[in-house]
């Protein structure tokens, strides 16, 4: 079975972070060049980064052909506006998409593999990571897998809700434990704290 076309969610201004965080360093690398490796690994060419903010910037920065580039000059109306933009771009033959975050830097290709395999034994249900919030208690999240039956409520998203919305709102969600989806950057302080644990 063909793995689903991936979207790389970039698109942020970063504001928290105060910088552009795709270009941040982890492990000797920007976040963006990890989540395009990971791409890359698990599905090939098959996969678009979107870009909004400081997009002039990161491209000067960062080789990635425009067959790969979605370019959304609205990212200012938020998260959902950029998701909305991204599956818009989606060609109609693919059944799913897998939604994967930037600000990641601990998800391996392994646990996108991992995902993938859940996927595909029920390819019209949605598939997240699941993994504990800050209280504990599990939460589900990027990344995960969309069907395409998904597709017209990612279009109903507003403001700043991203599929993790849709996701924790349906009792119809496959689950894949991933414990390194808990952890997401949002301040320099997150990075550096995440690169003492080493």
């Amino acid at each position: 079975m063909t793995a689903p076309f991936t979207l790389v969610l970039a698109a942020g201004g970063s504001r928290r972070f105060g910088a552009p965080k795709a270009l941040a360093r982890f492990e000797g690398r920007t976040l963006l060049e990890l989540a395009i490796e990971r791409a890359k690994a698990v599905v090939g060419e098959r996969f678009a980064v979107v870009l909004g903010a400081n997009a002039d910037t990161l491209l000067q920065q960062i080789e990635l052909p425009s067959k790969h580039v979605l370019r959304f000059d609205d990212w200012v109306e938020g998260h959902s506006a950029s998701l909305r933009f991204g599956f818009r771009q989606i060609p109609e033959v693919e059944r799913g998409v897998l939604i994967t975050l930037v600000d990641q830097p601990l998800i391996r290709a392994e646990d996108l593999h991992r995902l993938i395999r859940a996927w595909e034994s029920e390819p019209t249900t949605a598939t997240a990571a699941e993994f504990a919030d800050a209280t504990g208690t599990p939460v589900i999240g990027a990344p995960c897998i969309l069907p395409r039956t998904w597709f017209a409520a990612v279009q109903s998203l507003t403001g700043d809700r991203g599929a993790s919305a849709l996701l924790r709102a349906s009792s119809q969600v496959l689950r894949v434990p991933m414990p390194s989806a808990a952890y997401d950057i949002d301040t320099s302080e997150d990075l550096e704290r995440l690169a003492a644990q080493g």
